[in-house]
């Protein structure tokens, strides 16, 4: 008998597991000593959180207030009323509603939901979040395994959609960079880490890194200056159709901090040269034409300069020129 009640019990909690993760809702219980207990995906979605291994300490991966109240002041503290509060996260607002709960395990059962009221308003909501949650929901609820694909394929359309539009956005907005004294080869080796990351298994490119180990210290915005080595780096790997040579080179001469980023790939047409940092110019069929324009802005806001030398066949090289001194 105790094996048929285990045997259930196991039932009952597979299904309450598919329950709580197919909710639009996202539901949170965190103990009083600020353990994660539950977390669904929905809750993970309106966080902006990676999987997490349960239990899993609530401070160390996000921020006190995140929720809009303190939640160190409101676990450890002997008020137990119940907070309703509006925040703004993921760029939409939802209610937050905690309460105290003792379940048996005491702790705060937190749930998140969007506001609809005020997003009908405001109409701040997306179209394309919309059709994004919408997709998630019934990817979850579809059984065919065709249709589900078809889903997902709907969904990487739309966040490439996305990101074709944020980066337009981007590209129109002033540039306003945090300027601070620190070495220009750590936004170099994050963007070269994140290169990797992007993957181009076709090609076998070799990386001939000429960066000193001495840190070159100068006045730029590091997370500016990440993005613009990517692009400058993506912009490289993908002029090659098959093996080549991609080389990054770091000195510094008279005033400035110079950085080269030179390929072995197909060069770039002289006819279309002139063009290249012009927005929403691209010679690919698959390109925006918003890499190359947002690079030289932000070389353009470190009051830098930027230039491209290439030969059609042989390859391209761009420089890019940061003064080592801040100009004010």
């Amino acid at each position: 008998m105790s094996h048929l009640h285990a045997s259930c019990a196991q039932s009952v909690a597979g299904f309450l597991h598919v329950l709580l993760e197919n909710m639009s809702q996202g539901v949170l219980f965190i103990n009083m000593q600020g353990d994660i207990l539950v977390m669904n995906q929905t809750a993970q979605e309106y966080l902006q959180v990676k999987k997490l291994h349960l239990p899993s300490s609530f401070f160390t991966h996000m921020a006190d207030d995140v929720l809009g109240f303190s939640m160190k002041r409101w676990l450890f503290s002997s008020i137990s009323k119940e907070i309703k509060e509006q925040v703004y996260i993921h760029k939409a607002p939802f209610f937050v509603t905690a309460k105290r709960v003792q379940i048996p395990v005491k702790g705060a059962l937190i749930l998140l939901e969007y506001d609809r009221k005020h997003l009908e308003k405001t109409g701040e909501e997306k179209p394309i979040d919309a059709i994004l949650e919408r997709a998630s929901v019934l990817k979850k609820k579809e059984k065919t395994r065709l249709f589900a694909k078809s889903i997902s394929r709907l969904k990487k359309g739309m966040c490439s959609l996305v990101s074709a539009v944020e980066k337009a956005v981007g590209c129109l907005k002033p540039a306003e960079p945090r300027i601070v004294f620190s070495p220009i080869q750590a936004p170099l080796q994050k963007a070269l880490r994140l290169l990797k990351k992007d993957a181009f298994p076709e090609k076998k490119i070799r990386l001939d890194l000429r960066i000193p180990e001495e840190k070159i210290y100068t006045w730029i915005d590091p997370c500016w200056m990440q993005r613009a080595f990517h692009n400058l780096l993506v912009n490289a790997m993908e002029s090659f159709s098959g093996k080549g040579v991609l080389t990054v080179t770091v000195f510094t001469q008279e005033r400035y901090t110079t950085v080269t980023i030179s390929d072995t790939g197909i060069g770039i047409d002289p006819s279309i040269q002139k063009n290249i940092f012009s927005p929403f110019f691209s010679a690919k069929d698959a390109g925006y034409g918003s890499g190359l324009y947002e690079t030289k802005k932000i070389i353009d806001a470190h009051q830098g300069s930027i230039s491209c030398q290439s030969h059609l066949g042989k390859g391209s090289c761009f420089t890019l020129k940061i003064p080592s001194a801040r100009r004010l």
